[in-house]
């Protein structure tokens, strides 16, 4: 158990920054869950597939490239787990192929948070 009495939910945080991830984890570590950070699509699959998560936070940067590989990698890993896609922009054709919950950065930490509780729910 978490804080407050809270289960604690396995959350994997996908982004090729550092920084960012780090602020993720601390954010969802706060709020008691365990947290893996993963920063390339092979570790992303290894950790995945060796322990399913209850979610997936993924950073996805402004570019159609990086944009297209994430939504070919949450395809392959959809079926087993909730997505959560933080982005600064997603075209709309991009964004319907995901198969994921998406948040348009900046989002505020509540927002975030929200949604994080949301997804988690629905999973249980």
């Amino acid at each position: 158990m978490g804080r407050l009495g809270k289960a604690v939910a396995r959350i994997v945080v996908f982004d090729s920054v550092i920084d960012s991830s780090l602020l993720l984890k601390r954010l969802l570590e706060g709020a008691g869950h365990d947290v893996t950070l993963c920063s390339t699509r092979d570790g992303l699959l290894l950790t995945v597939n060796a322990d399913t998560p209850d979610l997936l936070v993924a950073r996805v940067r402004r570019s159609f490239r990086e944009g297209a590989s994430a939504a070919q990698l949450f395809r392959e890993v959809k079926d087993r787990l909730k997505i959560l896609v933080i982005t600064d922009h997603f075209p709309d054709r991009l964004e319907s192929s995901l198969g994921a919950d998406v948040l348009i950065d900046p989002g505020d930490i509540d927002r975030i948070e929200s949604k994080v509780t949301e997804l988690l729910s629905a999973a249980r």
